[in-house]
């Protein structure tokens, strides 16, 4: 037994060996598990997405291979140096304590979660190729991706050798396209049409200078730049702040963080009732709005810590800016010529690089002066991103522009 000192003479008990009733899972659906989960479920799609690269998709195998053993041989050091743990949850308590283990354990989790539902969506992607009526009907899509789900669940239930066989099954099925790439490489293909070079810079500007220079898309990715910067400076301070300030314990830092998921997924739902019943611009300024109530809600706690104004603020947002999301994309393919679109939509994205330089900049301020004094600054970021979109033309849409060809 575990702490007991042994002695001369101690006999200690040997672990019995697994017979073939006592044994689970083989070898093969072991190797199967593995693989099906290095694998995943791209790659039924794979083979289409490379197959105009030939045998420079050869290359990306190779450099995702190096960087599949690479972890490979972190987690097979990790396993050698604590036997007995359960997985990445020890290895970041072993090395970072007890609340980044807990960070690591619910983001896993979160992403459990959320791979399965993207999963099961890809499932119902492909079998509408097979039953178009699945595709055409949302009911019939949403109970097909339920019962994936559901069914996948049940079968696990049910016994672990159940499913490691349908793991092995699955697995065969993958590596069928594999294979079938290998021994298509050698067959020769038509010459296609030489593409004329790509000026990417240029392309870029031609971007840029239409969203800079239109009335409605500077203001809305001025907006979104700001609005990541001073989000992001409140995640970076946000767990230190919440664990010595509002005193929450690791649940209470992951449930207050959670609430910006559920937020977000109201957000969503309550989307197309909301651009129905209220004027296109009051629709799209809503998002600024609901990240500077929150931003006030969460500065509100350097006077009063309450976990539950941090969860009222990680919930408002979520909600608005989901909504922000879905109408500035309707906005933007609605008023950019249809060649534009992509080039726009590249620049829309580069706000997103805010991110890291807000996280920077909240990760100085909280470290020169206190969280407390970095919440502060992140409110007046939120305070600007809405005055410019609330001093802009948007706010005085009253309905969705006309789809520009």
């Amino acid at each position: 037994m575990v702490g007991t000192t042994l002695t001369a003479g101690t006999t200690v008990p040997r672990r019995p060996r697994l017979g073939a009733r006592q044994r689970k899972l083989g070898l093969w659906m072991a190797t199967a598990l593995v693989v099906g989960n290095m694998i995943a479920s791209a790659i039924f799609l794979l083979p289409t997405s490379l197959a105009p690269y030939g045998w420079n998709s050869a290359i990306a195998w190779v450099v995702t291979i190096s960087g599949a053993l690479c972890l490979a041989h972190v987690f097979a050091s990790l396993a050698r140096a604590f036997p007995t743990a359960c997985g990445p949850y020890v290895y970041a308590r072993e090395a970072f304590g007890p609340l980044v283990a807990y960070m690591v354990a619910w983001s896993y989790w979160v992403s459990l979660w959320v791979g399965n539902g993207s999963i099961a969506a890809a499932a119902i992607s492909y079998l509408s190729s097979l039953v178009p009526a699945i595709g055409h009907s949302p009911v019939l899509a949403a109970g097909s991706t339920l019962a994936i789900i559901w069914g996948l669940t049940l079968l696990n239930c049910l016994s672990t050798r159940a499913a490691g066989g349908f793991q092995l099954m699955t697995t065969v099925i993958k590596m069928v396209p594999l294979l079938a790439v290998v021994l298509l490489a050698g067959l020769s293909e038509p010459t296609r049409r030489a593409r004329a070079a790509r000026r990417v810079l240029h392309e870029l500007r031609e971007g840029a200078a239409f969203v800079f220079g239109h009335p409605l898309l500077r203001p809305v990715f001025v907006t979104q730049l700001v609005f990541n910067s001073a989000f992001f400076m409140i995640q970076a301070v946000y767990v230190p702040y919440a664990v010595h300030h509002l005193g929450l314990s690791a649940f209470g830092v992951g449930a207050t963080l959670g609430t910006h998921g559920v937020g977000m997924i109201v957000g969503a739902l309550l989307a197309p009732r909301i651009i129905r019943a209220l004027p296109f611009g009051l629709v799209i300024v809503l998002g600024p709005v609901a990240g500077l109530a929150a931003a006030m809600v969460i500065v509100l706690t350097v006077w009063m810590p309450a976990a539950f104004l941090a969860a009222l603020s990680f919930f408002l947002i979520g909600v608005g800016p989901i909504v922000w999301v879905i109408s500035t994309a309707t906005l933007r393919q609605t008023v950019t010529p249809r060649d534009l679109l992509g080039r726009t939509s590249a620049i829309s994205m580069t706000a997103t690089g805010a991110r890291p330089i807000g996280a920077a900049l909240g990760a100085l301020l909280g470290g020169l002066y206190g969280a407390e004094l970095c919440l502060i600054v992140a409110a007046l970021g939120f305070l600007v991103q809405a005055l410019v979109i609330l001093s802009s033309p948007v706010l005085r849409l009253e309905r969705q522009p006309e789809m520009i060809g």
